[in-house]
């Protein structure tokens, strides 16, 4: 999902690559009940196996998981060895990242969970301006909160994830923007709540995630730079992304197409974002767009 205790997920890497089979990745142990982190786990593994024939399999160490800055911290000091995270100017003024979008700029793309029985307060939205008279809620450090507070959102923030949606429950808050790969099922999972993914409307702004590598292991840089480049060649990247997440279903489900833009403006993402790259994003087909 976003920078922070979500949709940020990561993987990481131990010694050095002395040899044919002498590879050790120290990553971070993926919640095994939690289906969103998986993606960055397996595409971590897929890349680095790309290279199997020329340079021996590489085995992944699991380190506890741990928070957004911790995480990062590690990788400063030779503790973790990859990290999949949301891009910002400001983190890659630290860590260099490997410029090929994971995600492939899916976590830009949103969609809102309401209560049900509330379309009706959304029907009416078609502008950013007409969405400023709707309250969103979302975890504190995740990227599209710093999105909404750009863009003149109200947004009411919380520690925990699971505590959005008791307050969506109680009228505290009117929506809940979640990335389109992970909405059907984060509601679907909480029939308890009597909520459902409001029909009409679409949040779209530039986001780009990376690998982020120990910076005393130029080998494995190299190594996923040219396996992800490979996986994208070879189609092996979208199929499992759409095997984990269902893609093409998820865009029937809720009528994608169909739906009203609202256009977001992001300062925070990088610049440099390989956008002449289109075999690294994710082909969505919009049509009724607005504009800021």
């Amino acid at each position: 999902m976003d920078a922070g205790t979500r949709s940020e997920p990561p993987r990481p890497v131990a010694a050095a690559l002395t040899g044919l089979g002498n590879c050790t990745i120290r990553a971070l142990r993926i919640p095994t009940d939690d289906y969103r982190y998986t993606y960055y786990d397996q595409l971590a593994k897929l890349a680095t196996s790309k290279l199997d024939a020329e340079r021996g399999p590489c085995d992944f160490d699991a380190v506890p998981f741990m928070s957004h800055s911790r995480k990062f911290t590690e990788l400063r000091n030779n503790k973790l060895d990859i990290v999949g995270n949301v891009s910002s100017t400001d983190l890659e003024e630290r860590h260099q990242p490997i410029k090929i979008p994971v995600l492939m700029g899916l976590h830009g793309v949103r969609l809102l969970v309401i209560k049900k029985g509330q379309e009706a307060k959304f029907s009416g939205v078609k502008s950013l301006d007409d969405l400023r008279n709707l309250t969103a809620g979302v975890v504190h450090d995740w990227q599209v909160a710093d999105v909404l507070n750009e863009n003149s959102l109200p947004v009411t923030t919380n520690d925990d994830y699971e505590s959005l949606f008791r307050m969506l429950e109680r009228g505290r808050i009117d929506y809940i923007p979640l990335a389109i790969f992970e909405v059907v099922k984060e509601v679907a999972r909480r029939p308890q709540y009597g909520i459902v993914v409001e029909p009409s409307l679409l949040l779209q702004y530039p986001s780009t995630d990376y690998f982020f590598v120990n910076p005393a292991r130029p080998e494995l840089r190299d190594r996923l730079t040219q396996g992800l480049r490979r996986a994208i060649g070879d189609g092996s990247r979208s199929r499992l992304l759409e095997s984990i997440y269902g893609m093409r279903a998820i865009i029937k489900e809720t009528a994608i197409s169909s739906r009203q833009v609202i256009t977001l403006g992001n300062s925070a993402d990088p610049p440099d974002a390989p956008r002449d790259e289109p075999a690294f994003w994710y082909q969505l087909d919009i049509a009724k767009r607005d504009t800021l």
